[in-house]
């Protein structure tokens, strides 16, 4: 994906709505609308930052990610295959009782047998994922690490 597709869109509408107004207004919309193309394309990333970080929270083997290449925008699919062991989440010896509503604890279940997982194990591997020291996971997309080239 392009941003520049979104901000000459955005500068378009801007104009066309300018002519309302007459000379002034359209010459002032002109103006603002090519200050306003970086605005744009940050406002863009961070958004489509907080989708990618929304998208992460919630799922548990797939993952998106963000790669930005001077004006294009890519989301990139990876799929987390490795679940957790006992090695990896320490011994399983603590216990602790947890009351759900039904519908939820349904949920729960439709999920960890679609993943052919128990649902303990998927309990299990879902708490030690969103309580892991993934830092990109719990952070705002301000936080994250943008490579590429742009302008400021």
């Amino acid at each position: 994906m392009k941003t520049s597709h979104f901000t000459n869109q955005f500068t378009q509408d801007l104009q066309r709505l300018a002519t309302l107004g007459g000379p002034e207004l359209e010459s002032a919309a002109e103006r603002l609308g090519a200050l306003m193309i970086p605005i744009l394309q940050q406002r863009m990333l961070e958004q489509f930052g907080t989708l990618v970080t929304e998208f992460n929270q919630l799922r548990n083997r797939e993952e998106l990610e963000l790669r930005v290449h001077a004006d294009s925008i890519h989301l990139v699919g990876t799929v987390n295959d490795t679940a957790p062991t006992s090695e990896t989440i320490g011994d399983l010896d603590a216990r602790f009782a947890l009351r759900l509503p039904s519908d939820l604890k349904d949920r729960i279940d439709t999920l960890a047998s679609s993943e052919g997982m128990s649902t303990n194990s998927w309990v299990v591997r879902t708490l030690s994922h969103a309580t892991s020291a993934h830092p990109a996971h719990r952070q705002s997309p301000f936080g994250q690490t943008l490579r590429g080239r742009g302008r400021s």
